[in-house]
């Protein structure tokens, strides 16, 4: 659904997934996104989702959040957004879609297409 890129910071390169909402990025032991930088603050934002207005994040209460740039109290999130939590800069991505395996599905289909022109091929030579 989405997903976090540490682009700075003691956790470059972590990646975290958003698996429930709202996501919480902060400081605190029970945050979803826990940062340990400079001017990271125990509650600095939450990542929640709305079907209307898709992926929304807020700033904390007195937390300086910016996003590309620029500083927000709340901000739609869009692809490829860079945000800025304290020290910390993360980047935010929709996560791959996980495939599922239609190999059987596919298999089927190559038996039923066989078995149809084997039994079109029965049928013309009884005709003749």
């Amino acid at each position: 659904m989405l997903q976090f890129r540490a682009i700075s910071g003691n956790r470059q390169a972590t990646v975290w997934d958003a698996e429930g909402f709202p996501v919480q990025i902060g400081r605190a032991a029970n945050a979803d996104i826990r940062l340990e930088e400079a001017g990271v603050w125990d509650q600095h934002a939450q990542v929640t989702f709305d079907a209307e207005e898709g992926f929304i994040l807020q700033s904390g209460k007195g937390a300086s959040t910016r996003v590309n740039g620029e500083t927000i109290e709340q901000i739609r999130l869009r692809n490829g957004d860079i945000i800025e939590v304290g020290s910390v800069k993360l980047q935010c991505w929709l996560s791959e879609v996980k495939r599922q395996n239609l190999a059987w599905r596919e298999k089927l289909v190559w038996a039923i297409l066989i078995l149809v022109t084997v039994l079109q091929l029965i049928l013309i030579g009884k005709l003749l």
